[in-house]
């Protein structure tokens, strides 16, 4: 008798309690594992940043060099229009521009030389960096050949130095790509991405996904790895100030730091509002709102 009053009272308890033990034991380790991803992504992220940084720098220096060669190149380009087959000291100063060319071109390869070994010691950096320094070493390459090539060619030289006027045209042509890099570049760092909808929307297009939680109870939510950037709208940064969502009720399910944005109305809540840009995008480049009608 005393057995079958155990059985019936305790042995269930003793049962849902090794399970409910055994759930939190595997909540504890996935607290654990998301955690150390988010301290990885922090990571990255801070590297990233840092050769971003490093890169903008490096393309300021080279425009400040390209900025002293178009003055260089006007000069040249007066000196060749004109007679010089017997003015020595014209070729001299054609000679001593060139020379000062050639060693700022020389200057610039260096400095794309020390950035591009400081990304290739990780090599999970952002691919784009990469691409960027690679086209701008081809460049730099191409024209120091082009400056050699016409060194040779003055101490030849009988008459006009009309090849001069094509060296000009190619640097300008250089100094042309070298600001679109840097237009490119900036517009990169500055573009952030946002969309809202309901849960149902959100997990249905491939932006959130919700887990943990016990029993399906407070499960988190978070963003898909393979999310749907085209259910995103583009933005840059420092443009973006309000979203309108017209809802019931809103929530942010990205990482903004608190005081760097405001939620404007209660039931509804009528619109976000990005007081601090800086701020508000320094953790993510992505803004979610899961919002109920």
């Amino acid at each position: 008798m005393k057995n079958s009053v155990f059985q019936i009272f305790f042995l269930p308890i003793l049962l849902l309690t090794g399970f409910l033990m055994n759930s939190c034991d595997n909540q504890s380790s996935k607290v654990k594992s998301l955690k150390e991803e988010n301290r990885q992504l922090k990571r990255e992220r801070a590297q990233t940043e840092e050769n971003l940084y490093e890169l903008s720098k490096t393309i300021n220096f080279i425009q400040s060099n390209l900025d002293t060669i178009k003055q260089q190149e006007q000069i040249i380009s007066t000196i060749a229009n004109s007679d010089i087959e017997n003015q020595p000291s014209a070729k001299e100063q054609i000679s001593n521009d060139i020379t000062s060319i050639y060693n700022k071109l020389i200057a610039n390869r260096r400095q794309l030389s020390k950035l591009q070994q400081s990304l290739n010691k990780d090599a999970s950096q952002n691919k784009d960096l990469k691409a960027i320094i690679d086209r701008l070493n081809e460049q730099m390459d191409e024209k120091i050949i082009q400056i050699e090539n016409l060194r040779s060619q003055l101490e030849q030289m009988q008459g006009k130095i009309t090849n001069l006027e094509g060296l000009v045209d190619t640097l300008n042509s250089l100094r042309k790509q070298q600001q679109a890099i840097i237009a490119y570049q900036q517009k990169t760092m500055n573009t952030v991405y946002y969309a809202y909808g309901t849960s149902k929307e959100l997990k249905q297009n491939n932006v959130i996904t919700k887990e943990g939680g016990i029993l399906g109870i407070g499960k988190a939510r978070k963003l898909k790895d393979n999310l749907n950037k085209d259910y995103f709208t583009e933005a840059q940064k420092f443009e973006l100030k309000n979203i309108t969502l017209n809802a019931r009720k809103a929530r942010i399910v990205t990482p903004h730091p608190e005081g760097s944005y405001k939620l404007h109305g209660d039931k509804p809540v009528d619109s976000i509002e990005i007081i601090d840009p800086t701020r508000f995008w320094s953790n993510t480049q992505y803004l979610v709102i899961e919002i109920k009608q």
